[in-house]
Formats: structure tokens, sequence, C-alpha cells
């Protein structure tokens, strides 16, 4: 059996930084709170809890003056008001990427823009964004697309982007729709090149296999991404969280499989999984 493990798995450069901050934070006197569960991942939660760090849903949870941690996911601009309020500590790991996309999204409502948001209206990264628009809308699939065109006039000044996650090759088919319908649109291509880089090689690793294994928390969208990718050229594909969910005997007769995990998964975790196999 072979088993090969995809080099671009597991964390991304804004993932590793956002960990690394948070441990770091860790070490610090007072409270520390993270608004929000710093990735889509159990284990690495787990383990920041033990060192004391607190997960807050909302700002209105933290105690005044504490430390908090902005994840990469970013948040809105009045999270950062409300934070400055309350007299706390913020230790902003908002991805590099996603503040990109806060600028322009600023930036271009300030010009007059409506902003169009390719992706997952209910994901963290989405709403953070939104919180940067005068007037923001969001679309996921081509029912979103034809219901957008009953509310957004033609002739409208339209800036469109996408979540740092989105799947490129839906991401594509909705921005050359929109830019067909409006006459005045502009579009940023947005999409994370280690985003794009995991499902390009990921999708290259699963046509070469006849078992693949996606690592990667449930609630994680680029995890569920990753499954699909990998599912569409490889029947054999399983997504799992860690070792212990893996059912190693149904790859007992194959003769390649591949691993790959998504942008929240610890080098650990992989490590364990290709262990067990």
């Amino acid at each position: 059996m072979k088993i090969t493990v995809d080099e671009n798995a597991g964390f991304c450069y804004g993932v590793q930084r956002a960990v690394d901050t948070a441990f770091e934070a860790a070490t610090l006197p007072g409270d520390v709170w993270c608004l929000g569960k710093l990735i889509h991942n159990d284990d690495c939660m787990r383990r920041l809890s033990e060192k004391g760090i607190c997960v807050a849903k909302s700002p209105g949870e933290i105690p005044d003056g504490a430390y908090v941690i902005i994840r990469a996911h970013g948040e809105p601009q009045n999270t950062y008001e409300v934070l400055q309020d309350k007299g706390c500590t913020v230790i902003d790991s908002t991805c590099r990427f996603v503040e990109k996309i806060h600028k322009i999204a600023k930036n271009k409502s300030d010009e007059g823009c409506i902003i169009i948001i390719i992706g997952d209206r209910d994901h963290p990264e989405v709403r953070g964004i939104l919180g940067h628009c005068r007037i923001g809308y969001t679309v996921a699939d081509d029912t979103d697309v034809t219901s957008l065109f009953d509310t957004i006039p033609a002739d409208s000044p339209v800036c469109v982007v996408s979540q740092t996650t989105a799947g490129r090759k839906n991401a594509e088919n909705i921005a050359a729709k929109l830019k067909n319908h409006y006459t005045n649109c502009e579009i940023f291509d947005t999409i994370c090149n280690a985003t794009s880089r995991r499902q390009s090689s990921a999708a290259e690793l699963a046509a070469q296999c006849d078992g693949m294994i996606v690592i990667g928390g449930k609630d994680s969208s680029n995890t569920r991404r990753l499954y699909d990718v990998c599912r569409e050229l490889c029947e054999n594909t399983v997504m799992v969280e860690n070792a212990e969910e893996l059912d190693a005997d149904r790859f007992s007769g194959c003769k390649h499989i591949g691993i790959t995990a998504g942008a929240s998964t610890p080098a650990w975790i992989i490590k364990e999984v290709h262990s067990k196999l």
C-alpha cells in the first residue's frame, strides 16, 4: 500500500499565525478571551482551553478590560468599537487576505458601490466582510444570483469579492453571471492562494488514488469543499476530524491512499492519521 500526504495539507499561513498568537497570548497576565472558536478544530481548541483561553460568542460575554483575540476570520467594524468601549486590549489575528477584502469592501462602499460577496452568508468571515459594507449582499449559488437580479438594478455600481475559502470553479461561474448582468461591475479575485493550491493539489492526488482521506472539522467550510473536490475524482473518499474517527479497515484493499487536510487541521493530527494507516 502506498500512502501520500498532500504537501499543501493543513494549516495555512493565516491559521498558523492565529494559533501561534493565541498560545503566546495565553501567557499574558489577566483574562484572555477568543471571540468565537479560533479555528474549526476541537482538538486544538481543547489545548487552548487548557492554557486558560476562554471563548465568547459575542463581545457582550467578555469582561471589561480583558485581552481579546480576533481570529483569522476577522470581525465587523462595530465589534472593534464595542471592545474599545469595554476597555479591552485587542489582539488582532485577522488573516491578511481577509483584511484585504475588508479594505476593498469599505473603500468601494464609500465610493457608492453595492458589495456582493460570493460565499456562505452564515460563515464568520462573510459576516465580518458585511460589517465593513454600507450595502452588502451574499450569493452562494445560481438561485441566489437570480434573486439578486430582481433586487439590484442592472445599471447599479457593483463590486464583487469572494470569501477566501470559496470554491474557485463555483465562484468564477457566479462572477461571470454577475458580470454579464451588471453593466457597471468590478470583480476582485480574493480567493486565498493557499486555498486554490490546496484544492488543485488535492484534486490531482485524488485522481491518482483508490482511497482518499480528508481531515478537518465538520464545521469547516474549506474542509467540506476539499471533500467535495476529492469525492468527484475518488469515490472512496471519507472526511474525519482525527485518527480516532478513521476506520482504517475501509482502505485495507487499496493500492494508493491519499491524505489531505483543511486549513484548520494541525500537523500532529495529520501525522496521527498517517500513523494509524
